[in-house]
């Protein structure tokens, strides 16, 4: 007997994924809500936030199927759709369990890692659009000016210029700098 595994679509009730994850995860199967990650901002920071990758509320289980004893799947998934949280499996054409292939998944995955990555690269740091001349700013990640604290001058082409405090102008890219709150301005001096 050789078994399959195959992903399956699944629509989960209105604030309800965690509920549905736990339960399915609680019976020994395999659960993925993909995600994306989005920038939120957080005081004077910003924060990398996951959000549901698909619109609505959609989640996928992988389930051993036996080729050969097919209604063993229909049990698996009867099972799931009156799991707390779990709205149906859903239906592909001809009224067939919905069956996603596993390299779908894996590009789910590879597209989640990648906007986590990208979320997160600028992490605590405060988009420069947002800057007014004479900021207090310092330069994080960017070699020999890494950490010198300046003023923010103006942008251009992704490049801002910051008067630093020994009088010389730099320019660095605008995702290395970090707004500087006047508390902690007025606390060097």
């Amino acid at each position: 007997m050789t078994l399959e595994w195959n992903w399956y679509l699944l629509e989960v009730w209105p604030r309800m994924m965690e509920t549905a994850e736990v339960e399915i995860v609680g019976s020994d199967v395999e659960f993925y809500c993909p995600q994306t990650w989005l920038r939120k901002r957080v005081e004077n920071s910003y924060q990398a936030v996951p959000s549901p990758l698909l619109p609505g509320n959609y989640a996928f289980v992988r389930l051993s199927s036996d080729p050969a004893e097919p209604a063993h799947i229909d049990d698996q998934i009867d099972a799931i759709h009156h799991m707390r949280g779990v709205h149906r499996v859903l239906k592909g054409a001809g009224g067939n369990w919905a069956k996603v292939h596993l390299w779908e998944i894996n590009d789910l995955k590879h597209r989640e890692a990648e906007t986590k990555r990208e979320a997160s690269r600028a992490n605590g740091r405060i988009t420069p659009a947002k800057f007014k001349p004479d900021t207090p700013v310092r330069i994080m990640g960017n070699g020999n000016f890494e950490g010198l604290i300046g003023k923010y001058l103006w942008s251009a082409r992704g490049m801002a210029t910051v008067a630093l405090e020994n009088g010389i102008r730099t320019s660095v890219p605008e995702v290395d700098l970090a707004e500087i709150s006047d508390h902690a301005m007025r606390r060097r001096a």
